[in-house]
């Protein structure tokens, strides 16, 4: 299964939404529910910043810009559509990378209130 970044995102906000629905009618199991829905807005909100950075430059969501050069020149040579046909095992920034990324190289400000997360 193949999501883009976009995509991505909205299924983890869903994911948020089904849990904390979910949790109005439930008698056990509320904790359960609601740390699913933590992790998937906190996932939603880590792809939402990797998808800002990835419209500025794509090679800013990755955590090592060398093995993505090396694998987009594979991509091209390959004539694939997407980086991760060549190099599935490009790792991506963190949530706090992505932040300080946006911030310093996009000129993004991001309100203090979203770091914390």
């Amino acid at each position: 299964m193949n999501f883009s970044l976009s995509d991505n995102a909205v299924d983890s906000l869903k994911s948020t939404y089904e849990s904390l629905y979910e949790i109005e009618d439930l008698a056990v199991g509320v904790e359960h529910h609601a740390k699913d829905a933590i992790l998937s807005l906190n996932h939603a909100n880590e792809l939402l910043f990797k998808l800002l950075l990835h419209k500025n430059k794509e090679y800013l969501i990755f955590s090592d810009i060398n093995s993505y050069m090396k694998a987009k020149r594979k991509m091209l040579k390959e004539e694939k559509d997407s980086i991760f046909e060549v190099a599935p095992g490009l790792q991506t920034v963190s949530f706090s990378e992505a932040v300080k990324r946006l911030e310093l190289l996009c000129d993004i400000s991001v309100p203090d209130s979203l770091k914390k997360v």
